[in-house]
């Protein structure tokens, strides 16, 4: 499934979340260019965040998160 949008409202009881990787999620192209629109820029973070907590949130009893490379800046250090 995609990430979240086919998941929305599922439980699954195991879910891998693949690719988490910085330059992967968030999105490159995700943010709105600033002489766009300032305020969707600055909001483009949370839901890029959102997307990645609904993603692993569909997991009820084992989740497994992976990457290459460095790490996504939204996963724990």
């Amino acid at each position: 499934m995609t990430m979240p949008h086919g998941m929305k409202g599922l439980e699954l009881r195991r879910v891998a979340v693949i690719g988490v990787a910085d330059g992967i999620v968030p999105a490159p192209d995700a943010p709105t260019p600033a002489t766009e629109d300032p305020t969707a820029r600055a909001h483009a973070p949370q839901r890029e965040r959102g997307l990645l907590y609904v993603a692993c949130a569909r997991a009820s009893g084992l989740l497994y998160v992976s990457y290459c490379g460095r790490a996504s800046p939204f996963l724990p250090a």
